[in-house]
């Protein structure tokens, strides 16, 4: 009876995507040897403010911040992420779209000390998040990827030959068990040193919840068995920047 019930639940989630080709999934088992993810989970922005701070005393290549702050909020609280960002000098952050398809981005006080800032978007095809678009056309402004973004400040010698509002296909190789992550709320630079030093950091979100979860090829590994989302979004830019780097070369 519990392997029928499961049958059953497997056509169920497939029946959704009913009409599209499987996905052929490769995963690299090994971890990712660059990049680390930090879990912001519901912390506030002193708290983010924290995890920056120590992430930049690991001395990281860089640190890309996947969260909004759109509106101004506690003035203390705003002036330590302000201060954190600023004082790093290697943070990245997130823009987004309205329903209008115009961008949306942190409030300036943020933006003016980070290092850069690009769209953290993805494109579904077949109801998957499964490409992306390295240089994007946004409200007649082009704006380059926040994986894009990341990657070069991680390799500056980096050479792309990406058209303008061009549609990659990203190459899944590593789900979150995959990829060295670590909780933000509980940890201390002592501890991780060597983990995070010349890496790239993403802070994101990685529960508890769903928040920021989505449907992806890695889907068919058959690890995931509920009908689900699958993916955090930090985890789907860890494979972008892979997919890139793969795709590159570097200058001599």
């Amino acid at each position: 009876m519990r392997s029928i019930s499961r049958g059953l639940i497997m056509m169920s989630f497939f029946s959704l995507f009913a009409g599209c080709d499987i996905p052929d999934v490769k995963l690299d088992y090994k971890a990712d040897p660059d990049i680390v993810i930090i879990n912001i989970g519901t912390g506030d922005r002193a708290a983010i403010a924290r995890m920056i701070r120590i992430a930049d005393s690991c001395h990281p290549a860089v640190i890309g911040l996947d969260a909004w702050f759109q509106q101004a909020k506690d003035g203390d609280q705003d002036s330590l992420l302000e201060a954190a960002i600023q004082q790093s000098g290697k943070v990245i952050l997130t823009m987004g779209l309205n329903e209008y398809g115009q961008a949306v981005h942190s409030i300036d006080r943020f933006r003016k000390y980070a290092k850069g800032e690009g769209p953290a978007l993805t494109i579904k095809k077949t109801g998957l998040a499964d490409r992306f678009i390295p240089i994007q056309t946004i409200s007649g402004k082009e704006y380059e990827h926040f994986a894009l973004q990341l990657l070069k400040k991680w390799k500056p010698g980096i050479q792309f030959n990406y058209k303008v509002d061009e549609k990659i296909k990203i190459e899944f190789r590593r789900d979150l068990d995959r990829i060295p992550n670590i909780q933000g709320s509980d940890w201390k630079a002592s501890d991780l040193d060597l983990l995070i030093r010349d890496k790239v950091v993403l802070m994101g979100f990685t529960g508890p919840g769903n928040e920021d979860k989505h449907f992806t090829p890695l889907r068919f590994t058959g690890k995931f068995k509920d009908q689900g989302p699958d993916t955090y979004g930090v985890v789907i830019i860890a494979n972008e920047i892979r997919t890139l780097l793969c795709k590159a070369t570097l200058k001599e």
